[in-house]
């Protein structure tokens, strides 16, 4: 059985209408939604996003380094259109912070 467009392919080659319910997450898998801060950490960090909180920081996060800043730097500027200033980069120490520095840019989360 194969999707497409809403509908599903039957092994006869027959289009019956799919409900909407197929599309949908399971619960378990809304629950565990990501904020976007905690996901693009997640992903330039290669870290799994249940590791990560407010406090997270380079200290005492390992794969929070240098390169990794300036990827997460490139990452948050992609992801919502903004420009970071120097002054704004220095003060990303923790995923706080960052989301403080984002709602100050207007960004809304």
């Amino acid at each position: 059985m194969v999707l497409w467009g809403g509908r599903v392919l039957s092994p006869i080659w027959r289009l019956e209408y799919a409900p909407f319910s197929l599309y949908q997450k399971p619960e378990s898998q809304e629950e565990d939604v990501t904020d976007k801060v905690i996901e693009i950490f997640a992903d330039e960090l290669m870290v799994d996003p249940s590791e990560l909180n407010e406090d997270s920081n380079p200290d005492n996060t390992e794969s929070w380094d240098s390169l990794a800043s300036m990827r997460l730097v490139a990452a948050f500027e992609e992801a919502f259109d903004i420009r970071l200033s120097t002054a704004e980069i220095l003060k990303m120490r923790t995923i706080g912070i960052v989301r403080s520095i984002l709602i100050e840019k207007g960004v809304e989360l």
